[in-house]
C-alpha cells in the first residue's frame, strides 16, 4: 500500500510539474492511435477481402462437388431403375416361357380368360388381398404393443406395404427391416424399440410360417406325387433346405438370448474358421458386427419375455396371414370359372405353394423372382383350370402377393417426391418473401 501510494502521488506530480510534456505526449498518443487506427482499418479491409474471396472460392468448389455428387446419384438411381425394369421383364417372360412349355404351348388370350371369369371368386380374390394388406399392419401393431404399450394402427400400415415393397425390390427380401427401424424412429421411437419391433415380427412370422408348412408337408405328403419324379424330387430337396437355412436365424437368436456366452464362443469358432479359409478379413470386426447384430435380437426378445399373450397372438394371427397368402393360387384358379371348388384342392393348393416359398427361398433375386415362378409353374401345372390358363394363373398369383406391393410403393415413393418438392417451393417462397420485406 506504501508503495502504490507513493507511485500514484509521483504520477500527480509529475503532472502537475509538467503539463507541456503531458499535453505533447497526450498529441503525439492520438496521432499513433490515428495511425494505428487507419492501419487497422486498411488490414482488415485487406483481411475481409481476402476472406470473402477465400469463402467465394470454397463455396463455388463445395457447390460443384454438390453438383458432381447430386448428379452421380440420379446417374445411380436412373440405373437402378432400369435395371429392376429389365430384371422384371426377365422375369415376366419366365412366366411366360415355363408357362407355355407346361401348357403344351397354348396359352390362352386374356379375352378368353375373363369371358369365364366368376364374378363371387374375383370379389374374394380382392377382398383376401385387401385383407393381407391388415393383417399385415396388425402384426406390427402387435410388435409394437408388445414392445412399447402403444398400438398405433394407422403408422403401421404404411409401414407394413413399404417394408414389403423394399423386400421386394431387394436380394434375400433384406431391405424392408432397415426402412422400418427409419419409419419408427422419424416417428418418435426409441432406437432400440425401433429395431425390437421389427425384429419381433419377422423371427414370430418366420417361426409360424415353419410350423405351419411342416404340418402341411406331413398331413398331405402325397401331393409331391402329381409332379413328375425328378420335379417332385427337386422341389421337396430345396424346400427342407429352405426351411433348414431359414430356420437358422431364429434359432441362433432364441439360444443367443438363453445362452449368450456360448452361442458366442460357437459363433467366434466360425468367424475363426472363416478368417483361415480367406472369408473373413477382420476378426475382430465380424465378432463386433455379429455381436452387436444378435444383442440387438437379445435385447428384443428380453423386452417381450413377460408379454406371453402378446406372443401368442402374434403367432395366432401370423398363421392365420400365412394360410390366407397360401390361398391366392386356390382362389385365382377357382376365380377363372373352369375348376370346381372343393376342400381337398385348396389343402393341395396351399401345400404346394408352401413347397414353392420355401424351395425357392434360396434363390437371391428380389422377392425370389425367376425361381417361385418356375417352381410355382410346375407345381400349379397338374390342376385343372382351363386350356391354356397356366400362365394367367401364375401371373396373376404374383400380382397378387408380389407386384402390387411394388406399384403401392412406387406410388407412395412418388407421392412424397412431389410433397418434397412442393414443400422446398413453399419455404423458397417464404424467405424471399422475408427478403422482400426486410428490403
Amino acid at each position: 500500500p506504501i508503495i502504490l501510494e507513493s507511485s500514484i502521488a509521483d504520477e500527480k506530480n509529475s503532472k502537475v510539474i509538467n503539463p507541456e510534456n503531458d499535453n505533447k505526449v497526450s498529441t503525439s498518443l492520438k496521432a499513433n492511435d490515428v495511425a494505428n487506427s487507419k492501419e487497422d482499418n486498411c488490414v482488415l479491409e485487406i483481411t475481409n477481402f481476402n476472406v470473402s474471396k477465400e469463402d467465394n472460392t470454397t463455396n463455388s468448389t463445395i457447390g460443384d462437388n454438390n453438383e458432381v455428387n447430386n448428379k452421380k446419384n440420379k446417374n445411380r438411381k436412373i440405373l437402378k431403375i432400369v435395371l429392376l425394369l429389365l430384371f422384371f421383364a426377365a422375369t415376366f417372360y419366365t412366366i411366360y416361357a415355363v408357362s407355355k412349355t407346361l401348357s403344351g404351348g397354348n396359352i390362352a388370350s386374356l379375352n378368353e380368360v375373363l369371358s369365364t371369369t366368376s364374378p363371387l371368386f374375383a370379389v374374394l380374390l380382392i377382398t383376401l388381398v385387401m385383407l393381407l394388406f391388415f393383417t399385415d399392419a396388425l402384426k406390427y401393431a402387435i410388435a409394437s404393443k408388445i414392445t412399447t404399450n402403444k398400438f398405433d394402427y394407422k403408422l403401421n400400415i404404411g409401414v407394413g406395404i413399404m417394408g414389403r415393397f423394399y423386400d421386394n425390390i431387394t436380394p434375400f427380401n433384406t431391405g424392408g427391416q432397415a426402412y422400418q427401424v427409419y419409419q419408427y424412429y422419424k416417428h418418435g421411437y426409441s432406437s432400440s424399440v425401433a429395431t425390437a419391433i421389427p425384429i419381433v415380427k419377422y423371427v414370430f412370422q418366420l417361426i409360424a410360417w415353419i410350423f405351419v408348412s411342416l404340418i402341411l408337408y406331413i398331413s398331405n405328403n402325397k401331393v409331391l406325387s402329381f409332379l413328375p419324379k425328378a420335379q417332385a424330387t427337386a422341389v421337396g430337396s430345396l424346400t427342407y433346405l429352405g426351411i433348414f437355412i431359414a430356420s437358422l436365424a431364429p434359432t441362433i437368436v432364441i439360444l443367443f438370448s438363453i445362452f449368450p456366452n456360448g452361442i458366442h464362443k460357437i459363433i467366434t469358432f466360425f468367424i475363426r474358421l472363416g478368417n483361415k479359409l480367406k472369408i473373413v478379413k477382420d476378426i475382430e470386426q465380424a465378432d463386433n458386427s455379429v455381436t452387436q447384430f444378435l444383442e440387438s435380437y437379445r435385447q428384443a426378445f428380453l423386452s417381450i419375455a413377460k408379454n406371453v399373450w402378446g406372443i401368442i397372438a402374434l403367432l395366432v394371427l401370423s398363421i392365420i396371414d400365412f394360410i390366407l397368402m397360401m390361398s391366392i393360387p386356390f382362389f385365382v384358379i377357382v376365380a377363372l370359372g373352369k375348376t370346381e371348388p372343393s376342400i381337398t384342392l385348396f389343402w393341395d393348393m396351399i401345400t404346394l405353394n408352401a413347397y414353392s416359398l420355401f424351395a425357392a427361398s434360396l434363390v437371391p433375386t428380389p422377392g425370389n423372382s425367376g425361381a417361385i415362378e418356375g417352381v410355382a409353374s410346375m407345381a400349379f401345372a397338374p390342376f385343372p383350370m382351363g386350356e391354356g390358363a397356366l400362365f394367367w394363373v401364375v401371373f396373376i398369383w404374383r400380382f397378387c402377393s408380389y407386384y402390387i406391393y411394388i406399384i403401392l410403393g412406387l406410388l407412395s415413393t412418388l407421392h412424397m417426391f412431389v410433397k418434397g418438392k412442393i414443400n422446398k417451393k413453399k419455404i423458397a417462397s417464404g424467405v424471399n418473401n422475408g427478403k422482400n420485406q426486410n428490403t
